[in-house]
C-alpha cells in the first residue's frame, strides 16, 4: 500500500512541476547602469564626480531612497536592466528585482536601518525618458509615470529585499523601446524610536550582492502540497523501517 502511493506521488509530482532554468541579469559593475541621486546635491553625479570619489568613495557603490527630517534632502535612486534577446516570461513565471540591503550605519551614510518594528515603504516608477549613469544627477533625473509599477516594505538589513516586476518587464519584453528602467524613492519619512530618520541603503558593486532581475518560475499551490504530501510519506515509512 505504501509504494503504491508513493508512487503515485512521485508521478503526480513529476506531471505537475516544471524544471526550468532561471533567467538572471545581474551585470558587473563596469556594465550595470544604475546611480544614486540626492537633492541637495541636485548637479551632482555619484557615480564620476572626484569630491565624492575622493572623500566618500562608499556614495558611488550604494544606491538609496530615504524622506529625511531635512528639506532638500531626499534621496533616490536609478537602475536599468538589458533584457537578453529572446526574453520571455512564461506561464507560471514571475520577474523579479533583487536589491541587497545595507545598513547605512556600517557605512558612515546618514540615517539609520529599516526594521520590522520601523518599516520604509518604497515605491517604484517606470522611467519614461532615457539617461545616462555617468550624467544623471537630482536635477537632470529623467521624467517617470507618476503612478508606481510596484512598492516594497523595506524592513531589515544585510538581506535581499525584493519586488515583483512581472507586469513591467513584460511591458519591456513587449516594446524594449519602452526600457528605460526604474526610479525608486521611500515614500514618507519614517523615524524610529530614537526618533533618528530611517532610510534604504543598498550594496550596488560587491560581486554577488549587486542588484540582479531574474525570471522564473513560481511552484503552483498544487505542486507544494504535493511536495508536503511527499515529505508525509517519507516520514512515514523512516518511522516504519
Amino acid at each position: 500500500m505504501f509504494r503504491s502511493c508513493a508512487a503515485a506521488v512521485a508521478a503526480a509530482l513529476f506531471c505537475s512541476t516544471t524544471f526550468a532554468t532561471p533567467l538572471v541579469i545581474q551585470p558587473d559593475e563596469s556594465a550595470s547602469k544604475d546611480v544614486m541621486i540626492y537633492q541637495f546635491l541636485a548637479n551632482t553625479n555619484f557615480d564620476t564626480n572626484p569630491s565624492i570619489q575622493n572623500s566618500y568613495p562608499t556614495y558611488g557603490s550604494i544606491l538609496s531612497s530615504g524622506k529625511t527630517s531635512y528639506p532638500g534632502h531626499d534621496l533616490g535612486s536609478l537602475i536599468q536592466f538589458d533584457l537578453p534577446p529572446g526574453t520571455s516570461i512564461h506561464a507560471g513565471e514571475v520577474a523579479t528585482l533583487h536589491l541587497y540591503a545595507i545598513a547605512p550605519e556600517d557605512i558612515g551614510f546618514f540615517g539609520v536601518s529599516a526594521s520590522a518594528a520601523y518599516p520604509a515603504v518604497t515605491d517604484f516608477f517606470k522611467v519614461t525618458s532615457s539617461w545616462d549613469e555617468t550624467s544623471a544627477t537630482w536635477g537632470s533625473q529623467p521624467s517617470i509615470d507618476s503612478t508606481a509599477v510596484a512598492t516594497g516594505n523595506l524592513s531589515a538589513v544585510n538581506g535581499w529585499f525584493t519586488i515583483d516586476l512581472t507586469n513591467t518587464v513584460q511591458g519591456w519584453i513587449n516594446d524594449p523601446s519602452t526600457n528605460h528602467g526604474l526610479l525608486f524613492m521611500q515614500r514618507a519619512l519614517v523615524k524610529n524610536a530614537e526618533n533618528d530618520d530611517v532610510v534604504g541603503v543598498f550594496d550596488s558593486a560587491s560581486g554577488i550582492n549587486r542588484p540582479f532581475l531574474q525570471i522564473a518560475a513560481v511552484p503552483e499551490p498544487t505542486t507544494l502540497s504535493l511536495l508536503g504530501l511527499a515529505a508525509v510519506f517519507g516520514l512515514r515509512r523512516v518511522r516504519r523501517a
